[in-house]
């Protein structure tokens, strides 16, 4: 029953138009209370996907201020050379976790995003190497190459508090076509979660294939 009144909940979202703003995220499929959402199983807090609260490491060709808890990963100080990876979605960055916090990242990008947040969701990885997110998005303005953001994550989906950060879902928050059982525009980070969500319920993947197609997003695993 509660697998058929989510179901219908979605396709009343359908009929409606797509939404322009992360005040209207996870509406189709959540229960709304006065303290947050509950997206079967995963706690929002109940105004937007939390920012992180850090202030950034600025470096310079002459000044390398990386903490040690991050000298295994390799930075730009330069803002150009010295990224550790690349992806078609964001360009060139490196994302480093804390060999001393093991739920905080920091990441450094070559180019910035400069229409609307860039989103980071923890995730972790089964033994048989599917990933599912165990905590809530956090979004932030990326838009410095100098700078190194520190985005310290929050386990807390119910049943998965205990779960080890294996990887980070990046994604820019932007409105999106999905097909396909979607059809419709929505939030990149909002099609994910759902996706997620409903495949760990009922094990229909169709929503996450519809979102994989699109292909607007990095799954970075540690």
């Amino acid at each position: 029953m509660i697998k058929i009144l989510t179901l219908l909940s979605f396709f009343l979202l359908l009929s409606c138009d797509p939404p322009r703003s992360r005040n209207a995220k996870y509406g189709a499929f959540t229960t709304s209370t006065s303290t947050g959402y509950n997206t079967g199983g995963f706690f929002v807090p109940p105004t937007t996907t939390t920012p992180p609260t850090t202030t950034p490491i600025t470096v310079t060709p002459t000044n390398n201020p990386i903490p040690q808890e991050l000298r295994h990963c390799s930075f730009a100080l330069d803002g150009v050379t010295g990224f550790q990876h690349s992806a078609n979605h964001i360009g060139a960055y490196t994302l480093c976790k804390s060999s001393v916090s093991p739920n905080d990242v920091w990441l450094q990008m070559k180019t910035p995003v400069t229409q609307g947040q860039l989103c980071l969701i923890p995730i972790t990885v089964n033994s048989q190497g599917r990933s599912t997110f165990i905590g809530e998005p956090k979004c932030l303005m990326v838009n410095n190459p100098m700078q190194v953001y520190k985005i310290p994550f929050s386990i807390n989906r119910i049943g998965l508090s205990g779960a080890q950060l294996r990887g980070v879902m990046i994604m820019k928050d932007q409105s999106l076509f999905f097909t396909h059982p979607f059809n419709q525009y929505l939030l990149n980070v909002d099609a994910y979660l759902f996706c997620m969500d409903w495949v760990d319920r009922t094990g229909d993947g169709s929503y996450c294939q519809a979102f994989d197609s699109v292909g607007q997003f990095v799954e970075h695993r540690f």
